[in-house]
């Protein structure tokens, strides 16, 4: 029986923060024209509003790190409210950044109307609601409630031990004035208690630890690391270190040449061994396939923007990447195949001659959306 959100429960602010501590900062004049300049320059192409952005924020030598933090903080946040911003008649940049004012503060917006729960729930999220149905029918209510809030929350952070175990790392990471806790869902898993420039710290220098969230530290530990594996969508090379870490003899393959250089450096200062390219058979394929990256909205929130035409564009590669891992496999193989995505058009992987043996939703709550499927031949 499908799920949806009763009537009672207030869809439209449900994922509109109770209040955000108060900043004198935020009253200033000086933040209020830094935040519409930042908001004009990410309007000017949503489609790229993500590097555009960073890139703003690295030039702009007005704002100090701590206000830089503000403005991005404040700037994330419009991305995430603005459909109930564009409901409470709230147009331009210059009378969002007076928004944020006013959603700091636990303003509610009393004098905007409910419609129905569908397009309530959509408003909250600012997704399209083709997006938001499935997750409204998927879930109940208050599974509901605790997405539409843990999506338009601030992401944490996480870091994977690696040559050291966690509590050792942590206390290293306290004499470094970096606080963290242990997270005991996944073995070498520690959360950030404060942020904290973690690439300028020794032990990150020092090759003990990657920054890398928990679902895919979970992804992870869950696969087997029997014979040689592949990563075939390897990017800048989180979960091939992982394995390897874990004394998996690892393959990385990407087209994108940039990320394999990276992956080069990473496995340089973290001293695995991972070769880069593709051998002739492999015992594991992992596919962490390109999609909607749905699972990662609240800490890219500008993905609303590149939605708008076709989130679902990426289920071509996927069939093919899918074929590709199969080529790769002995007879006895086994593909693992994950995305970042919480839509279940990107998750159902078929492929004939392959059946599932472990499949895991991970919706976001902790870390990041994720989802990954065990499959074996059938054949």
């Amino acid at each position: 029986m499908e799920n949806a959100p009763s009537n009672d429960i207030d869809w439209l602010r449900a994922a509109l923060p109770s209040s955000i501590e108060s900043d004198p900062f935020h009253q200033r004049p000086f933040f209020q024209e830094q935040l519409t300049l930042a908001f004009q320059h990410a309007l000017a192409s949503p489609l790229f509003a993500a590097p555009r952005l960073a890139q703003w924020f690295r030039k702009n030598r007005k704002l100090g790190s701590k206000d830089r933090r503000r403005v991005s903080d404040a700037v994330y946040g419009l991305i995430k409210h603005e459909q109930i911003l564009r409901k409470a008649n709230r147009w331009g940049p210059l009378h969002w950044a007076k928004a944020w004012i006013d959603i700091c503060a636990g303003h509610r917006f009393p004098n905007i109307e409910s419609t129905t729960p569908a397009e309530d729930f959509s408003v909250a999220l600012s997704l399209p609601k083709e997006i938001t149905e499935e997750w409204r029918h998927k879930k109940t209510p208050k599974e509901c409630l605790s997405l539409a809030q843990n999506i338009n929350a601030r992401a944490p952070t996480y870091i994977r031990a690696q040559g050291v175990e966690p509590p050792e790392l942590q206390e290293i990471l306290r004499r470094e004035n970096i606080q963290t806790q242990l997270e005991p869902d996944a073995p070498y898993a520690l959360s950030l208690l404060q942020r904290a420039n973690l690439q300028a710290s020794a032990a990150f220098r020092n090759g003990l630890f990657e920054i890398q969230d928990l679902s895919s530290q979970l992804l992870c530990a869950a696969m087997p690391k029997e014979g040689i594996i592949v990563d075939l969508c390897a990017g800048a090379g989180g979960k091939s270190l992982a394995l390897a870490a874990e004394g998996a003899k690892v393959y990385a393959s990407d087209i994108r040449a940039g990320a394999l250089a990276n992956l080069k450096k990473r496995a340089k200062r973290a001293s695995l061994p991972i070769q880069v390219g593709l051998p002739k058979h492999a015992d594991i394929v992992l596919v962490d396939a390109p999609c909607s990256g749905s699972g990662r909205l609240r800490r890219e929130p500008t993905l609303r923007w590149k939605w708008q035409k076709n989130h679902l564009k990426h289920r071509k590669d996927q069939r093919l990447l899918l074929q590709q891992a199969a080529s790769i496999l002995k007879n006895t193989g086994t593909i693992v195949y994950a995305t970042c995505s919480i839509l279940e058009a990107e998750n159902t992987p078929k492929i004939p001659g392959w059946v599932s043996v472990r499949e895991q939703w991970i919706w976001p709550q902790k870390g990041d959306g994720f989802y990954w499927n065990i499959l074996k031949r059938t054949q």
